[in-house]
């Protein structure tokens, strides 16, 4: 059935293929967890690994650890990878890693990050006030426990391994899984002439994925950040460069102010008004002119033969 690459069949092969690839993925993820915890713990079961109980338990952490790296490049960097070998000649042109980047974007893009900040923060504040289950509170509480007792630690080795996790491998993947896939799909057909409905969907779907409601608005403001840095800049680089920005100094104001690590989302006080307003004000100036200043997103797709009639095939490629 695919004899072809599949930015040649329709989108919802596309969306299908990419969700096999993620749930194997994600198979094989769980079996070497499970193949690798006794030996990294002594002989302890992957369930008891996963008790909260054992989360601050010294001799674990590092386990933890090696377990959370393999299951960020299993979950999001080689499903995305394989995605755009099967989906393109030229994958990484696919996922736009070796487009023309430009320096201006880098700097608008962190600059927007960090100007945005203020006012991510008190999205966060304001979500938090809707009333969530009280499973679902427990499981961030758990998220919580297993995050702060990661980074709680002055061995530089294991900073810097927190740097590796939290950092460049979740900035990588996610942008790569989200962005490089997940939004060229929508943009590339369905969502051709309304891009920014494409990174809206994408900017849900990234929130939704955390797990996390009492930061769903939030992240979901990122993520449509992310996603619009993506599309004006034509180069997943810049929004790789934003996320992690953003991680970094979440992960910087932990080990500097030695508070209790909530959530990776926004460093500023969301009550100070004297940051917030002012920029706000220059974080939407910012993207106004990136979105003046924007380069032609390009769509990589195989051409249909004018002859095809396969029912798989995408049909309006050629009406595009």
């Amino acid at each position: 059935m695919f004899t072809r690459y599949l930015t040649y069949y329709k989108t919802s092969v596309q969306i299908l293929s990419f969700c096999m690839l993620f749930l194997v993925c994600l198979l094989i993820s769980g079996g070497i967890d499970y193949a690798i915890v006794p030996w990294l713990t002594d002989g302890l079961s992957f369930t008891e690994f996963s008790n909260p109980s054992n989360y601050n338990i010294e001799d674990y952490i590092q386990a933890h650890r090696i377990v959370q790296l393999i299951s960020q490049i299993f979950i999001f960097i080689i499903p995305a990878l394989l995605f755009a070998y099967l989906a393109f000649p030229r994958p990484l042109q696919y996922l736009k890693t070796n487009t023309k980047l430009q320096p201006k974007y880098i700097l608008w893009g962190i600059f927007i990050m960090i100007c945005s900040l203020p006012l991510i923060n008190l999205l966060e504040y304001f979500n938090k006030m809707i009333p969530i289950t009280d499973g679902m509170r427990e499981l961030e509480e758990t998220a919580a426990l297993v995050t702060t007792a990661f980074l709680k630690t002055s061995n530089p080795i294991d900073i810097i391994l927190n740097v590796v996790i939290f950092v460049l491998a979740a900035a990588i993947g996610e942008e790569l899984f989200f962005r490089g896939v997940l939004q060229n799909i929508l943009i590339s057909n369905p969502l051709k002439k309304y891009p920014f409905t494409a990174i809206a969907i994408i900017a849900v779907l990234f929130s939704l994925f955390h797990g996390e409601m009492s930061g769903f608005i939030p992240r979901f403001y990122a993520g449509f950040l992310l996603g619009a840095a993506y599309y004006f800049s034509n180069t997943i680089w810049v929004p790789i460069i934003m996320h992690a920005v953003n991680n970094g100094m979440a992960l910087l104001m932990f080990y500097v102010s030695k508070t209790e690590f909530e959530d990776p989302i926004g460093v500023l006080d969301y009550k100070d008004l004297l940051e917030i307003i002012p920029l706000t004000i220059l974080s939407l100036f910012l993207i106004y002119h990136f979105y003046k200043k924007r380069t032609t997103y390009t769509i990589d797709q195989m051409a249909i033969d004018d002859d095809e009639t396969h029912f798989l095939a995408n049909k309006n490629y050629n009406e595009q």
